[in-house]
């Protein structure tokens, strides 16, 4: 379910909390405007926000017009939603921003005024597991029994400049399931077929 303003969010969170036994796997999109009150009620219900960190910068132009000043801390607020426990994942919501999950990861690092609070910011590992991690079982690791998707990259990310994040030549392979299915210097055999499977989520 998707909200942007702190009152729909107020208005989801309250039928959520009247679920008889609760929801197994909540995940709210957006979650884009909130309130102290609103990040303690998502923590309680283990809500998982999916955030467009490419919002903050094609929102931040209008933001400052259309939002009462006393709402603009608790805007596009990850840091204050990861402290106060809630787990967030990164999104694009495509085609409306593009899907390129870098830039994403860019994004979620750098603001523009008046969202521009640095410490709204995430730094890199943080970034990179918005988009890696918390598929538990399944995904976002390279360990036994989990699925082999990975990417290989051109350039070392935690030593190199960030903005190596937005370089045209950044993606080189592509792994899914083990079989590589992207290669940028070469064209590997067309390889079998993705085996159809269950998602594994409730």
């Amino acid at each position: 379910m998707g909200w942007v303003g702190d009152g729909a969010a107020a208005q989801v969170l309250a039928a959520m909390a009247t679920v008889e036994g609760g929801i197994d796997r909540p995940l709210l999109t957006h979650c884009q405007i909130l309130g102290p009150d609103l990040l303690e009620k998502m923590a309680a219900l283990n809500v998982v926000a999916n955030i467009q960190p490419s919002f903050v910068v094609t929102d931040a132009a209008f933001a400052a017009k259309r939002l009462p000043p006393a709402l603009l801390p608790y805007s596009y607020c990850w840091q204050k939603m990861t402290q106060a426990g809630v787990v967030c994942a990164g999104g694009s919501d495509a085609p409306i921003e593009t899907s390129n999950p870098f830039q994403g990861m860019y994004d979620a690092m750098h603001r523009r005024a008046p969202l521009d609070d640095p410490r709204e910011c995430f730094a890199f590992p943080h970034a990179l597991q918005l988009y890696t991690l918390n598929e538990e079982a399944r995904l976002g690791e390279v360990a036994p029994g989990f699925q082999a998707d990975f990417v290989v990259v051109k350039y070392d990310l935690i030593e190199s400049d960030m903005s190596k994040l937005l370089a045209n030549d950044l993606l080189q392979r592509v792994f899914v399931q083990g079989i590589e299915r992207y290669n940028a210097t070469t064209r590997p055999p067309v390889p079998p077929p993705l085996a159809i499977q269950a998602s594994g989520l409730p």
